[in-house]
C-alpha cells in the first residue's frame, strides 16, 4: 500500500482480525473520532491494548497500530503476540515513517521487517505488511484541536508529586 492510506481502506483491513494498538495510537483513535469507525464499520473482532496477550485461537489476522519506531521492546512485544498466535495476516501501521529509520540498504526496512513478521508466523503462505500512517490530528482552525499523547503533552511535574502522595493516601 501506498503512504497516502485512506481511511477506509484502514476500515477494510481490520475486518475479521483483533487490533493491537499502543496507548498513543488509542488516544488518537478516541481523539479523531475514528474509535466510533472502527467499533461500527469495521467488523473487527476484538481490540486490545499492545500489552495484552489473550489469546483467541479463531483470529487469523492481527492489526497494529503503533506510534512509535518498530524497534526494540515494541518489536519484542509484536513477536510474542504473532507467536502465540495462528495467524495467516499481520498488518503494521506505523506512525513513524521510513525514512527516519536511517538510511536504507538494498532493501526498506518495513520490507525487513514484514519479512520478520512472517518468519514468526512459520507458515508459507503467511502475509505481512507495514504501512506508514501518520497517527496525529491538528486542526490549527475553527476549535484549534491538537492531540499529542497526553504524557508527553502533559508531562509530570515536580509540584504534583506531593499532591498526588496525598490523593492516594486519602483514599
Amino acid at each position: 500500500m501506498s503512504a497516502n492510506l485512506s481511511w477506509d481502506a484502514i476500515i477494510q483491513s481490520l475486518a475479521d482480525g483483533i487490533l493491537y494498538m499502543d496507548n498513543p495510537a488509542a488516544e488518537y483513535f478516541h481523539w479523531s473520532g475514528h474509535l466510533k469507525d472502527i467499533l461500527t464499520k469495521s467488523n473487527v473482532r476484538t481490540i486490545k491494548d499492545l500489552n495484552m496477550n489473550s489469546i483467541d485461537p479463531h483470529a487469523n489476522k492481527a492489526v497494529f497500530c503503533i506510534c512509535d519506531t518498530l524497534t526494540g521492546k515494541i518489536m519484542d512485544k509484536i513477536r510474542r503476540i504473532i507467536e502465540s498466535h495462528n495467524f495467516n495476516r499481520t498488518i503494521i501501521y506505523c506512525s513513524v515513517p521510513e525514512y527516519l529509520y536511517g538510511e536504507p540498504d538494498d532493501e526498506s526496512i518495513f520490507s525487513v521487517l514484514a519479512k520478520d513478521l512472517e518468519h514468526w508466523m512459520g507458515k508459507p503462505m503467511a502475509l505481512a505488511e507495514i504501512n506508514f500512517f501518520p497517527m496525529f490530528h491538528t486542526y490549527i482552525f475553527s476549535n484549534f484541536f491538537i492531540t499529542p499523547a497526553f504524557s508527553t503533552f502533559f508531562p509530570l511535574l515536580p509540584t504534583d508529586a506531593g499532591r498526588l502522595n496525598e490523593f492516594y493516601k486519602s483514599q
